[in-house]
């Protein structure tokens, strides 16, 4: 069953392209992703955006699970991005399931005790480094009292 939600769904369409990570929170079931995934999908679709300008990442789903590390997450959506100076629209569903790790190659032991804590790479990071790439616009969902809005 389909529920339109015009004013949901409305809101999220003036935020378009505003330079900020665009950011649905609420409790499990309530419908985020349905919102994102396919109404504001359909709308980009029906506004001439083509799919593969369309990068959907659902972290709960097992084909996603590899992609709950940053580094991981990163190099699969900069692989998925269309150069063609038109929009790409990222979705990242339940993005508080990405973990913060190290990056590849970093030695910890080499840092200082007191400065290993910045040394980690989170959702946040990649989040940034997406909101000021070019022609991206970013869209994620969560249900996690500790991913807050005001977080990002």
């Amino acid at each position: 069953m389909n529920i339109a939600r015009p004013n949901l769904l409305n809101r999220i369409i003036a935020a378009k392209h505003n330079g900020f990570v665009k950011i649905l929170t609420g409790i499990r079931r309530c419908g985020k992703s349905h919102l994102l995934f396919t109404l504001f999908r359909q709308h980009l679709i029906d506004q001439g955006v083509e799919g593969d300008h369309i990068i959907s990442v659902n972290l709960e789903l097992k084909e996603f699970l590899h992609l709950r590390l940053p580094d991981a997450l990163h190099e699969y959506i900069q692989s998925r991005l269309v150069h063609d100076g038109q929009w790409n629209y990222v979705f990242i569903d339940e993005i508080q399931l990405c973990k913060k790790a190290l990056p590849r190659g970093l030695d910890i032991s080499r840092i200082h005790p007191d400065d290993r804590e910045d040394c980690y790479e989170t959702f946040y990071t990649i989040l940034s480094q997406l909101k000021n790439t070019p022609f991206v616009d970013v869209y994620v969902t969560g249900s996690n009292s500790k991913m807050l809005s005001s977080d990002v």
